[in-house]
């Protein structure tokens, strides 16, 4: 919890932000900080908010192959929160929050189930559900100046701890577009909250770096090791050859990583500071003892995998799949943990080419959905879920019979912004509306054959579509149109009984489309029939003469300070090096601040630059700075990053 802030002024700024809250009979007039919490938080002042943080370019949908979009009200339906002691783990497949105290009495304790999100799967009504984080500025300004950066926080006067779900929505679709973003939601009572985040980064097959867990300090227990383990399992279904950690500067993290010690199987405790790595045993030991998410199955398969020595990402990554349970019902998921890879619109597979046919429609309405739908409410992915999966059984037979299969889904999005619902919170032209899905042909995959110059290419047989899953325009006849109609088909009208009109003035109808093959079954049931395959070649290192080239020139640096009284160290420090030929400052920015002053590099070749500036740092009354190499494969030569600490703010 943010240290410029009291535990009463969080509790009143919750209430008043709750519509619904208990409130008292009688009361006294509000206080000065309430007073201007509600004028922060009137609808005009959150349409200027929203304006001014609005993004000119379209979010960028980041789908994980395989992974379905769930129901977010579905998960937690029949779940409910029980009361918990003041103290202890929480119990099996839930998380220990508090309660907000009513006035007049104290908060509570409960064990409350949860589930963990991409931002843009959790239903806009819960955007500015809130979270107290030490790190809310950076979040919320990335990639700022430190002097916007400022200006920022300090017109959020008593809510600068507070950062918003909507804040984790824009961060993963703007400057952290690059990182992996998961939101933890928990279910106290009738209402979701906020209570935990987990960032990272790391493609296919590489190292996951990078990361960064953060839960409500004092308020939850339990919400870390949730959202770890959520991402040691995402890790392992994305074949992560290790995990790269570094332990941050508190003992609530300490002490977090001495328990990744403890069941990882290693000897001894991390100190503040150190870096190490966790190869794919370690994060399968992780996995099996953290992740309640994880059905019998897949626990049995992991367990003796581990039995049978070390662990390689590839069989990680097949225990999990081949242990997923099937689809729960409508209404009846399971809400995160990280296996949402396994579960397909049709029934449990047996043969290997069943688990193919089902993997590849995940992944298809996966990527159907992410080309058109990335800012659809629940409500409306549900209504496309619930369509995909009634199409399902059909493009199964259809693949059966070595059909390709093309399905079409129509949507709504928005073309403009309407101001007026933006104000009344609602935005409207902010959502994307779901239509209709089908099957739009079935083409029958021949078997190939030799060419021959005497003969036509052959047309392939058209495959039959039942009448409920086609498109539902197939059969129109022009000649059935009225008059007026059939003038504005002549005269070039590509809808002139206006079926294709959106159902808002702000919005137009689009199309998207994905097509299935036999051919893809027949890939991915090869995989899975040979999971033992080749890993494949490293990339091309960079050679030493280039690398060395890269280090000689001007060396690229970035300063990052924590607050004010760091950046009025950083300021001078920051004017003398403009004038070396050695560097190139780029910039400044808000960040780090927490431990003590660092030069970090990421190459070999960058040494003695970095050495030379945490010399120059000393000089400059920094005693305890000093170069300090990171982990990243990828890193190209000539760039260093200075992190300003605690130690810059003595006197």
């Amino acid at each position: 919890m943010s240290g410029n802030r009291s535990k009463t002024t969080r509790v009143a700024a919750r209430v008043e932000r709750r519509p619904g809250a208990p409130q008292a009979a009688s009361s006294p007039g509000p206080a000065p900080e309430q007073q201007l919490l509600r004028l922060q938080q009137t609808a005009g002042n959150q349409a200027v908010q929203r304006l001014l943080g609005e993004r000119d370019s379209p979010p960028r949908p980041r789908a994980v192959p395989g992974e379905l979009q769930r129901d977010f009200k579905g998960d937690f339906a029949g779940k409910v929160s029980t009361p918990a002691p003041a103290t202890g783990a929480p119990a099996p497949g839930t998380v220990r929050v508090q309660t907000i105290a009513p006035q007049g009495g104290s908060p509570a304790w409960v064990n409350a189930p949860y589930g963990i999100y991409s931002p843009g799967e959790i239903p806009k009504e819960y955007h500015s559900q809130i979270m107290e984080s030490t790190k809310s500025h950076q979040w919320r300004n990335p990639g700022a100046n430190i002097s916007n950066q400022v200006d920022a926080e300090l017109a959020r006067l008593a809510n600068r701890g507070e950062l918003t779900v909507r804040d984790m929505l824009r961060l993963s679709r703007g400057a952290g577009s690059a990182m992996n973003i998961r939101i933890a939601m928990a279910k106290v009572g009738n209402e979701f909250r906020f209570v935990g985040y987990d960032m990272s980064q790391g493609g296919p097959g590489g190292n996951v770096h990078n990361g960064f867990v953060e839960s409500e300090r004092g308020t939850t227990s339990g919400v870390g090791r949730a959202l770890f383990a959520d991402r040691l399992t995402r890790a392992l279904l994305n074949r992560a050859s290790g995990m790269s950690l570094e332990v941050f500067t508190s003992k609530r993290t300490s002490d977090f990583h001495a328990q990744i010690f403890a069941t990882a199987g290693r000897q001894g405790a991390p100190t503040e500071g150190q870096k190490y790595q966790l190869n794919t045993t370690e994060m399968a030991k992780l996995v099996v003892a953290w992740n309640p998410k994880l059905s019998t199955a897949q626990l049995a398969n992991l367990n003796a995998l581990i039995a049978r020595g070390p662990v390689a990402a590839a069989d990680a990554e097949n225990a999990i799949l081949k242990g997923a349970p099937p689809v729960a019902p409508r209404g009846q998921g399971g809400g995160g943990g990280g296996i949402a890879p396994g579960a397909t619109p049709i029934a449990s597979p047996a043969s290997t080419r069943s688990q193919a046919k089902g993997a590849l429609l995940s992944w298809g309405a996966q990527a159907l959905l992410s080309k058109q739908i990335s800012n659809m409410q629940s409500g409306e992915k549900s209504k496309a879920l619930a369509k995909f999966e009634q199409l399902s059984g059909e493009i199964g037979a259809l693949l059966d019979a070595n059909f390709s299969v093309t399905i079409t889904i129509e949507v709504e999005v928005p073309k403009t912004v309407n101001i007026a619902g933006v104000i009344t919170g609602t935005d409207p032209s902010m959502i994307v509306y779901f239509r209709n899905m089908w099957i739009e042909r079935a083409m029958k995959a021949l078997p190939r054959k030799a060419p021959d110059p005497k003969e036509p290419p052959a047309y392939h047989a058209m495959g039959e579509v039942s009448e409920k899953n086609s498109n539902p325009r197939r059969w129109e006849d022009p000649h059935e149109y009225n008059l007026d109609q059939q003038i504005r088909l002549q005269m070039g009208d590509p809808d002139p009984t206006r079926k294709n009109e959106a159902r808002y003035p702000t919005h137009k109808v689009v199309k998207g489309q994905q097509t299935f093959t036999p051919k893809m079954v027949e890939t991915l049931q090869t995989i899975k029939d040979n999971p033992e395959i080749a890993a494949p070649p490293p990339k091309p290192k960079m050679d030493e003469a280039t690398a060395k080239k890269l280090a000689a020139a001007p060396t690229r640096v970035r300063m990052l300070s924590g607050n004010i009284v760091q950046y009025k160290k950083a300021y001078p420090i920051y004017e003398k090096l403009k004038s070396n030929p050695l560097f190139k400052v780029e910039g400044e920015s808000m960040g780090g601040g927490q431990g003590l002053t660092r030069v970090i590099y990421w190459t070999p070749y960058d040494q003695p630059r970095a050495e030379l500036l945490a010399e120059f740092l000393r000089s400059e009354g920094i005693a305890e700075a000093r170069a300090d190499r990171a982990t990243n494969p990828d890193a190209t030569p000539g760039y260093v990053q200075i992190n300003l600490g605690r130690d810059t703010e003595k006197p």
